[in-house]
């Protein structure tokens, strides 16, 4: 049985660079603010908000390219659609094969998280903190999988290195064999 999405797929009309253009003077006000008031930055609104702007890069992403999945996830999701691919499914679809985000059995994870981006920004000279420098860290760098909720339990929750390749290969130590 092929599961197919009846929601319809949402698209921007704007690319990943106005994307970055848009939201890089509030990167550039949070950086700042770390620095100005190192105690309490991260009860203010805009530094919420500056930690969820990495969520919003897979809209302007190439699912194909960019995620991945566990080999036991394509085990589970192959005895629900035996000719679907997991690795083209958004996590707003996992409701129509799973039985959700708190009792289903699968996990749509960052392999490389909003906490190490953070930081790869937070370690880029400030004349390097321009739109091209970012969409180039997360071309580099963004990555999902759809994994099993048993094998998120086996990562850390986002101190995983600097880079994918260094993501990838705590995903390797855990035993989660992404494709």
């Amino acid at each position: 049985m092929n599961i197919e999405s009846k929601q319809k797929i949402i698209s921007p009309s704007f690319s990943l660079e106005d994307y970055t253009e848009a939201i890089l003077p509030i990167i550039k006000l949070c950086l700042r603010e770390k620095v100005e008031n190192q105690k309490s930055y991260k009860k203010l609104l805009i530094w919420y908000i500056y930690k969820q702007i990495f969520y919003s890069f897979i809209d302007f992403m190439d699912l194909r390219s960019i995620c991945k999945v566990s080999s036991r996830a394509v085990t589970e999701y192959q005895k629900i659609d035996s000719s679907g691919d997991l690795r083209m499914r958004k996590w707003s679809e996992q409701p129509a094969f799973d039985k959700g985000r708190q009792k289903g059995i699968f996990h749509l994870e960052h392999v490389y998280t909003g906490d190490m981006f953070r930081r790869a920004v937070e370690s880029l000279p400030k004349k390097d903190l321009t739109t091209n420098k970012l969409v180039e860290l997360v071309q580099k760098n963004y990555c999902v999988a759809w994994i099993l909720k048993e094998e998120n339990k086996h990562l850390p929750r986002s101190n995983r290195g600097k880079s994918l390749e260094d993501a990838l290969e705590i995903y390797s130590k855990v035993g989660i064999n992404l494709t």
